[in-house]
């Protein structure tokens, strides 16, 4: 679960709470459906939106292309 590090470290406030959430949704996914899948896609759409956000006010730091990013999320995603 370590291939978002680089944001987390570029934007550590919003995304460190966000991280906790998924930790916990995860852990209710091992015990069975979970209930917080909802919350999951949202935690998802919401770290998109603050990366996007973050993207457009500081694009000197975030230079990552359209593949890049979508490789990203390919990844985040097959961790779940």
């Amino acid at each position: 679960m370590n291939t978002g590090q680089g944001m987390i470290k570029r934007m550590a406030r919003p995304l460190k709470l966000e991280k906790t959430k998924m930790i916990n949704v995860d852990q209710s996914a091992e015990t069975g459906p979970s209930k917080y899948q909802s919350l999951d896609d949202a935690t998802m759409m919401t770290r998109k939106r603050v990366a996007l956000n973050m993207n457009r006010r500081f694009p000197r730091l975030f230079r990552l292309s359209k593949n890049e990013s979508e490789n990203e999320q390919a990844k985040r995603d097959e961790s779940h």
